[in-house]
């Protein structure tokens, strides 16, 4: 049998692509680095004056050079564009074929798309075009231009480009996977950041529900309180205000326990586990005359226990309307200042309630003139994340350290903030005692006319 021995060309083109299928490159998916080596590797073993390796454009309107390597200058260029508008009939024919050889791009019909603007300038005879692909997406082309004159291909050199060609399609399938990944793992981060945002969201939820429930409780506690006294009243000395009282209280229950379904319609909106209506709304509005009124009601009786007086201006609060749910902003608000401010004053204090314009906000006050805070005790309130340490009232009350984290809570729903100034026995400035203002958003008269 005759002896079929690989000539010299082929044994060389071999060695040529199994040393550039060894490159470490292609596995790490760096593809313009492996063009890099791809380029220079074969124009200096095959001597062929300029090798090219260009991709599509964002939007396929053009090719761009990733890296040419010339051998006469031995240096490498890229960023060359060519518009696939200049040559449509050159790119039908590549597209149509694993690759193109033109032996003479002067009189190839071809080629004379761009003969004048790219071959003739820099003196292009020959060329030996092989595509790049994604999957079945023709992603780019590796061009051999032969300098100087025409050049006949060979079969070996038209293999040879097509399987480094190839070699270059798998760099770029491992770039582009490469770049999924990265996606991946970014959007897989995203969503666990969001889904981490959620959980503490509904947490938070949760967590404040509990504390309102408590705080609706007591509210209701007091006006059963309230309803239980002026009963036993009425029976020794039965006049019309002491039942009046009753009915008031009794209307407040009422309104208490509507309050609480609408909170609920809020929980179901916020933890996705009720309908979408109802509950606290973008546009919610609180009428602060209305609420003053409501919470000097809610907490008349807990102040009369240790003889104080909740005075309210209410002239400061004249036809004032912010942005806020009325029902979280009495109960989860205010209420709980207000307790607070009971709680710290002396018996037979007093309790100022006062608001003042600030333009598109308004700040309503609530000042006590108990014992009053230290800094430190200040800055562990404003910067609390979870509950702080209670502290016992004049009267030996107790708290469950809630109360302003709660405060923060619905405030932060609504866009408002609060904070504190406080004067010990030690102070000058003013008389001690604690001073705490809400700033609220005013609600607009286009909102008010709509509502």
């Amino acid at each position: 049998m005759p002896d079929h021995k690989p000539s010299s060309a082929t044994a060389s083109h071999f060695e040529l692509f199994n040393e550039l299928s060894l490159r470490p490159e292609i596995l790490r998916g760096q593809f313009v680095e492996f063009a890099r080596v791809v380029t220079q590797t074969l124009a200096e073993s095959l001597r062929v004056g300029r090798i090219n390796v260009w991709t599509f454009n964002a939007d396929r309107s053009a090719i761009v050079s990733v890296d040419e390597f010339d051998l006469k200058s031995g240096k490498h260029h890229s960023g060359t564009a060519f518009p696939i508008a200049a040559a449509p009939k050159y790119f039908a024919k590549l597209c149509a074929t694993r690759s193109l050889s033109i032996s003479d791009s002067m009189t190839d019909p071809i080629a004379a798309e761009f003969r004048e603007v790219y071959s003739k300038p820099l003196g292009i005879g020959a060329l030996l075009d092989s595509l790049i692909f994604y999957g079945q997406e023709m992603v780019g082309v590796m061009c051999f231009e032969n300098v100087g004159g025409p050049h006949v291909w060979t079969v070996e050199e038209t293999y040879l480009a097509g399987i480094v060609a190839d070699l270059l399609s798998r760099a770029y399938t491992l770039q582009e996977q490469q770049k999924l990944m990265v996606l991946l793992e970014n959007q897989n981060d995203d969503l666990e950041k969001r889904i981490k945002v959620r959980t503490l969201d509904l947490e938070d939820l949760v967590s404040n529900q509990t504390a309102l429930l408590r705080g609706i409780c007591h509210d209701i506690a007091n006006a059963i309180n309230m309803i239980y006294v002026n009963c036993e009243m009425g029976k020794r000395k039965p006049e019309a205000k002491f039942f009046d009282q009753v009915r008031q209280s009794a209307a407040l229950i009422q309104g208490m326990m509507s309050d609480v379904r609408c909170y609920c319609k809020f929980s179901d909106q916020h933890t996705g586990s009720g309908p979408q209506t109802g509950g606290f709304s973008a546009t919610a509005s609180t009428d602060l005359t209305d609420l003053a009124l409501q919470a000097r009601l809610v907490m008349n009786d807990r102040a009369r226990q240790k003889g104080i007086q909740i005075q309210t201006q209410f002239e400061t609060l004249k036809e004032v309307w912010v942005e806020a749910d009325p029902f979280a902003l009495l109960h989860s608000v205010v209420c709980n200042l207000l307790n607070n401010a009971i709680k710290f004053s002396p018996e037979n204090g007093k309790i100022d309630v006062y608001g003042r314009d600030q333009g598109d906000h308004f700040e309503l006050v609530i000042r006590d003139y108990g014992h009053g805070m230290s800094a430190e005790k200040i800055h562990e309130i404003t910067d609390a994340q979870c509950s702080v340490k209670s502290e016992l009232g004049t009267k030996g009350e107790a708290g469950t350290g809630y109360g302003l984290l709660q405060v923060k809570h619905y405030l932060r729903r609504f866009d408002g903030s609060f904070t504190v100034r406080s004067w010990t026995r030690d102070s000058v400035e003013a008389p001690r005692g604690t001073e705490i203002t809400l700033r609220l958003r005013r609600f607009s008269q286009v909102h008010k006319r709509a509502s």
